[in-house]
This record gives C-alpha cells, sequence and structure tokens, in this order.
C-alpha cells in the first residue's frame, strides 16, 4: 500500500520533508493530514456546500487563496507543483498551531472551525498516522540516506 501511495507523485517526499523543517512540524503529521484529505493525490478538487473549493493534495481551501498570493502562490500553484501545496498546508496548519498551541484541537482548525467537525476530522487523522509514519520511514530510506 505504501508503495502506490509514495509513487502518486515523486516530488512529493521532498516538499513534506522541506515544509516539515521550515514550519517545524513533523513530517509525519504533515503526511497524515495529506493522508487524510486526499491519500496524498495532487489532482484531488473538491467543491464545498459553502461554495468554496479544495485544492491539491492537502485540500487547500479556496478561502486561503487571497492570502496565499500575497506569498505569490495561485490556484495554479496548488494545483501544479506540489511544494507549493504541501508548503501551504503546512503554513495554514502552523497558524493554527501557533493559535491553539500543539494540540489535536490546532489540527481540527487546519479543516473546519465548527468544533463537532474538528473532532472528527482529527480523529481521521489520529488514524492515517502509522500509514503517515510508515511512508515517512519508506521515503527516508529511499532519498534520503
Amino acid at each position: 500500500m505504501g508503495i502506490g501511495v509514495a509513487c502518486a507523485d515523486p516530488r512529493l517526499p521532498m516538499c513534506f520533508f522541506e515544509a516539515s523543517e521550515r514550519y517545524q512540524i513533523a513530517p509525519e503529521l504533515l503526511v497524515a493530514i495529506g493522508l487524510a484529505e486526499s491519500r496524498l493525490k495532487m489532482s484531488a478538487r473538491n467543491g464545498n456546500a459553502n461554495g468554496s473549493r479544495d485544492i491539491c493534495a492537502m485540500q487547500v481551501n479556496s478561502w486561503w487563496l487571497g492570502k496565499l498570493e500575497e506569498y505569490g502562490i495561485t490556484e495554479a500553484h496548488l494545483a501544479h507543483d506540489p511544494c507549493s501545496c504541501v508548503n501551504s498546508g503546512a503554513w495554514i496548519l502552523a497558524q493554527e498551531i501557533h493559535r491553539h498551541g500543539p494540540t489535536w484541537r490546532a489540527v481540527g482548525f487546519y479543516n473546519s472551525t465548527r468544533p463537532e467537525i474538528q473532532k472528527r476530522y482529527a480523529a481521521r487523522v489520529k488514524t492515517a498516522l502509522p500509514e503517515a509514519s510508515k511512508l515517512v520511514e519508506e521515503w527516508k530510506t529511499r532519498h534520503y540516506e
């Protein structure tokens, strides 16, 4: 199972490691979010009931586009550049960690402002952590040792 996900986009491992270092967030947590959001599929696109849409492997919500564009990141970057996608997701999570501390609540806020949805989302990410940990170890072995 891990190899199929790992090969989804060969650029993703390096992107996760770079974002992890830049934002001081464990790569396993970032990968778990990517797994929970899209199974790490860069082509993932989803519409939401409120009219917003989620883009790329990290399912960055279009609400963030105005802020990201201040840093030169467009929807096209999110959709086609895995490092823009992963770094944007990590940047969003880093803001939530800054606001709420290194907690599962911060992880929940990555997905929603509604507490009941946050709890379900955090549980999904927790469930993805073992697979994420295996992938990170596999990527380290294959690419970085």
